[in-house]
């Protein structure tokens, strides 16, 4: 089942987190069509106030939380965007998910309360002008993961790209360097390496 909430202006908009009546609306929408995941696109539409005050975003995300005593099963996925780069070297997701992540628009206590944060990015090598799209996050109970995609431009989907050309561009340098060093050993050991 697939319900979708898209006011037609935002003007329209009569869902919010900033106003109670707002909340109620949502509560009562979460309440009727009962759904598994809750899928927020975006943020700072539903959150309606400062998204760089702690006190705002805190509110903002309290009334999301209380949405699970209705629903315990209830997963709540937030679409945010990255602040415009700043600075020469701004973080990649593919060398560093948690760096990237803090970068996200807003306060910091948004991405202090989330149980995990995804990002997909589109990251032009400087080198070779290859484009790549890099999947990657943080989480609280889990080791940072990254995958680079394919897209297929006909279906708009994503499949995990999987070949060894795949795991140099998630190297570093320092990286690829021991990978080709270890590479080129017919034996070795943990100490060796």
């Amino acid at each position: 089942q697939l319900f979708i909430y898209a006011p037609d202006t935002l003007s329209d908009l009569g869902l919010t987190l900033a106003t109670s009546g707002g909340i109620k609306a949502l509560q009562q929408l979460v309440s009727e069509v009962k759904p598994d995941l809750l899928i927020i696109d975006t943020w700072r539409l539903l959150l309606g106030g400062d998204e760089n005050k702690t006190e705002v975003v805190v509110h903002g995300l309290r009334a999301l939380s209380a949405l699970r005593l209705q629903l315990p099963g209830l997963a709540t996925l937030v679409v945010h965007h990255t602040r415009k780069t700043q600075g020469q070297d701004p973080p990649l997701l593919r060398i560093d998910s948690s760096a990237w992540v803090e970068n996200a628009s807003g306060h910091y206590s948004f991405i202090g309360h989330l149980d995990a944060a995804f990002g997909l990015e589109r990251e032009v090598d400087r080198k070779t002008g290859d484009e790549l799209i890099v999947f990657a996050g943080i989480s609280r109970s889990a080791a940072p993961r990254t995958l680079l995609l394919d897209e297929d431009l006909e279906t708009l989907t994503f499949r995990t790209a999987d070949n060894e050309d795949v795991v140099q561009k998630l190297l570093t340098e320092k990286e690829r360097a021991a990978w080709r060093t270890v590479e080129n050993l017919a034996a070795f050991s943990f100490t060796d390496v």
